[in-house]
């Protein structure tokens, strides 16, 4: 999929065509419900952005520390009725896990109100260290460490989350750091 995102200007759909041949029936009857975002989904807040030279739907770097690359997308529903956050782990094979983080129906916030971009790793401040305690996680965890790379989840101008990989429980988890 990675190889892929460079085939953009020809159009989003070809990831789609191209799974549809090269991957397991798994991942095939995952693109029966869900779509890569297509050029008529880049409008508002990701049309803007494009105007920078980015696009906030996805991001890739090795997530969980294998070695290999990893992908999260913010993919819609075939039938238009909700969108989620899902992370393909080795996108590059031809059989990647396909980790679904989020999910969120249209009428809620159509997907061009979030954004995905990388945080790097290190020690970062939770919203409960920032002083919101209503925020604060049962642990009351103030700071998280973060091995490899994160996938930031934000709402445009507004609350932001990120998703780890955690090897204590061998998956990603979520922490806030912005409400």
């Amino acid at each position: 999929m990675f190889i892929l995102r460079g085939l953009k200007k020809i159009g989003l759909w070809c990831p789609i065509v191209f799974l549809s041949f090269v991957a397991p029936a798994s991942a095939a009857s995952f693109f029966d419900d869900w779509r890569f975002p297509d050029e008529t989904d880049i409008t508002d807040d990701w049309e803007i952005y494009r105007q920078d030279g980015r696009e906030v739907y996805t991001v890739a770097e090795d997530f969980n520390g294998d070695g290999n690359q990893d992908e999260a997308w913010i993919l819609i529903r075939n039938d238009d009725t909700e969108w989620g956050l899902f992370v393909f782990l080795n996108a590059d094979s031809s059989d990647p896990e396909i980790i679904q983080l989020g999910r969120t129906k249209m009428d809620d916030c159509p997907p061009q109100c979030m954004g995905l971009a990388l945080t790097p790793p290190g020690n970062h401040i939770t919203v409960c260290g920032k002083g919101y305690r209503w925020a604060c996680d049962p642990d009351g965890r103030k700071y998280v460490d973060t091995k490899y790379p994160a996938i930031d989840y934000f709402r445009f101008e507004s609350a932001s989350s990120f998703f780890y990989w955690n090897e204590d429980i061998d998956r990603f988890e979520r922490i806030w750091t912005s409400d």
